[in-house]
């Protein structure tokens, strides 16, 4: 979790004015009772209107992994590695689906043929509790070392916030009327505007 609070961190401190602006528009509107910081109530609120609510149910830790001090609340800094984690770490084992955020290891063949990746956590790769078809895999900080040298299309915030087929908790409940929605949407909204535009002017960021 440290290095995703770093990258997160990173790509902040490198957007520019406007980004970083909607940034914490974004998280003083999940901030409902304005005492600037996200509770727990408050973050599930925001998941489970926002359809990330999967998220919870991969990993019932989140909110408590976020929260570096242990404080039970998250400042700024964690709800942005939130933020970066649901736009770039949408990954589960495929095997024990578990959330993927840190060291994994992915199927070379799927990955080079552009098929959906099959991604394993260490210890489900370590003891072959998995059936795949294929039995060529790298940890995901090698396999992007090995491709190095083949040429890629530069990085884009498209390519970056992806899907990657998370698994969807369908829950049988009325959705709720457009007017309904809390503020987090229109800034959430509008981070997303400034993170596509960011993009195309720099056509490497994030965030």
């Amino acid at each position: 979790m440290e290095e995703l609070h770093a990258a997160a961190w990173a790509y902040y401190n490198r957007g520019n004015y406007d980004t970083r602006c909607k940034a914490y528009d974004f998280f003083r509107s999940m901030d409902t009772d304005g005492d600037y910081r996200i509770s727990f109530a408050e973050f599930n609120d925001f998941v489970q209107q926002s359809g990330y609510n999967w998220i919870l149910h991969n990993d019932p830790n989140l909110f408590a992994r976020l929260d570096r001090n242990r404080d039970g609340h998250l400042d700024f800094w964690e709800v942005l590695t939130f933020y970066y984690i649901i736009k770039t770490r949408l990954i589960t084992c495929q095997s024990c689906r578990a959330h993927l955020c840190g060291l994994y290891f992915t199927c070379v063949d799927c990955f080079d043929e552009g098929c959906p990746t099959y991604d394993l956590c260490a210890a489900c790769y370590g003891n072959a509790t998995y059936f795949h078809q294929h039995n060529y895999f790298l940890d995901n900080h090698v396999l992007l070392r090995s491709q190095s040298g083949t040429p890629h299309d530069p990085p884009n915030l498209t390519m970056a916030v992806a899907p990657q087929n998370p698994v969807v908790i369908y829950v049988n409940n009325p959705p709720e009327p457009e007017i309904q929605r809390n503020r987090w949407y229109e800034a959430f909204v509008a981070l997303e505007i400034a993170l596509s535009i960011s993009a195309l002017a720099t056509n490497c960021t994030i965030m």
